[in-house]
């Protein structure tokens, strides 16, 4: 009998150790590579007009209603349509977008609405308006908006809306960095707007555009930093309240481009900017208070930017009562019409170097100036001799008060005086100028000087 006999084959190399360790790790690999890869989220066309949001579905959706991270809600048609969120157990989703020509496509948070792209950092939820519809409008009414990531904000498209492009006046939770990029920045056209008493987390940027708000916690908790302008594209963010306190830190972070601060709002009450205003950049303060109500900014103002003041309403520093130092290093322009006062209390610092060389209060046509505050002279840098025009009263419409004063001087007859050494310096409040004058001794010492060398070129003039 014949046995059929095995032939004497090699093992497979797949059994060998270091195969196996091999496939091993290339398995690891594409598993890695699969987990990297971004995750493909459903998209919903909300094609109807206006209903409910249910957790069944509901006429319109493209399929069934959209409840996970990373779904993309978008109305591409020209139908207006709000959508009410009555689903208990809340909805997830992680962009909402009017692409079409639809005039209003926007939401009532009944029940909870979570915006969460992916959660872990990688990517961003988003809410925009790319609508073709120059009254287009994107809208979250009374409700709740809870953020489980960071989400961009954005008009892109043709929105010349007076009451906004974007207007959310949902109460904003949860955490996540908040960025703002406007193709308008008109404050009147086109903006968006923030109503509601918010309370997330996380950093706020208006990297471009008008950004409006009216609520004293509408750029969400107090201790949220603000940065205004990024890429050297122009920002504004103005408040649009009546009587109002916002505590926010905020820094003017382009170095280019059209930064502006402050209110629109034309009421008889003051809005008040609490927080420290740093500046990497210029900013343009803006205020449209009337009678005696203003802007105020009533924490310290620091950086290398320059100040401008527009618009027809007053602005202040300080409070009139705590004291506060503005160390920034730019000049203070008033344009328009704008006028500022500075308060008691509250200082304004200068920084003096060679002759002619210094930061100053300056106007463009004869802007109302009141100084009740102090001034600070930084002579650190200072030229022994020489003069700064500190006050451009050419310019300004400036008064002096009765608590005016510069730290250091002493006062007689509206001359401010200070001795360092063998310099003296004087500031006339008449002038606006700060003078440094050699005390009498050196002035002599340079006559006597002076003297000796037109005599050496005489006596050579002599001997020639």
């Amino acid at each position: 009998m014949n046995t059929l006999q095995s032939p004497n084959l090699a093992k497979p190399s797949f059994l060998n150790p270091a195969a196996r360790t091999f496939r091993r790790r290339c398995a690891a690999l594409l598993c890695a590579s699969f987990a990297a890869a971004p995750a493909l989220h459903a998209q919903y066309v909300w094609s109807g007009g206006s209903t409910t949001w249910d957790s069944t579905g509901s006429p319109g959706w493209n399929g069934s209603a959209p409840n996970s991270a990373g779904a993309g809600v978008t109305k591409t048609d020209s139908t207006s349509a709000t959508i009410t969120q009555n689903n208990s157990a809340g909805v997830t989703i992680g962009s909402f977008t009017l692409s079409g020509g639809a005039g209003t496509f926007g939401v009532t948070p009944s029940n909870a609405l979570t915006f969460n792209q992916d959660g872990n950092g990688a990517g961003a939820a988003a809410i925009t308006n790319a609508g073709t519809n120059t009254n287009s409008r994107v809208n979250f009414g009374s409700g709740t908006l809870t953020l489980a990531d960071d989400i961009v904000i954005s008009n892109t498209g043709s929105s010349t809306n007076a009451s906004g492009s974007i207007a959310i006046s949902s109460t904003i939770g949860g955490t996540g960095n908040v960025t703002f990029s406007n193709v308008s920045n008109n404050a009147a056209a086109g903006h968006i707007t923030l109503s509601g008493p918010n309370t997330f987390t996380g950093t706020v940027t208006v990297q471009k555009g008008a950004v409006t708000f009216s609520n004293a916690t509408s750029l969400g908790n107090s201790a949220n930093a603000v940065h205004l302008g990024s890429a050297g594209n122009s920002a504004t963010l103005v408040s649009s309240s009546n009587s109002v306190t916002h505590a926010y830190n905020i820094t003017v972070a382009s170095t280019l481009g059209t930064n502006v601060l402050g209110s629109i709002n034309t009421s008889t009450f003051d809005t008040t900017f609490s927080g420290t205003l740093a500046l990497n950049g210029n900013v343009s303060l803006t205020s449209s208070k009337t009678s005696n109500a203003a802007v105020l900014y009533t924490g310290a103002i620091s950086g290398g930017g320059n100040v401008t003041l527009i618009g027809n309403g007053k602005t202040q520093f300080g409070d009139g009562t705590a004291s506060v130092t503005n160390t920034y290093t730019g000049n203070t322009t008033l344009s328009d019409s704008s006028s500022l006062l500075l308060a008691d209390n509250a200082k304004m610092t200068f920084v003096i170097g060679a002759s002619g060389v210094n930061n100053k209060i300056t106007g463009t046509a004869n802007q109302t100036l009141t100084l009740n505050g102090d001034f600070i002279f930084d002579l650190s840098g200072a030229a022994a001799n020489g003069s700064w025009t500190i006050v451009d009263i050419g310019t300004l419409n400036e008064s002096f008060g009765s608590s005016f004063s510069i730290v250091g001087f002493t006062e007689a007859a509206n001359v401010w005086t200070y001795v360092s050494g063998t310099k003296t310096y004087t500031f006339s409040e008449a002038t606006g100028v700060l003078s440094a004058v050699p005390e009498p001794s050196t002035i002599i010492l340079w006559g006597l000087g002076a003297a000796f060398v037109l005599f050496g070129m005489r006596r050579r003039a002599r001997h020639a």
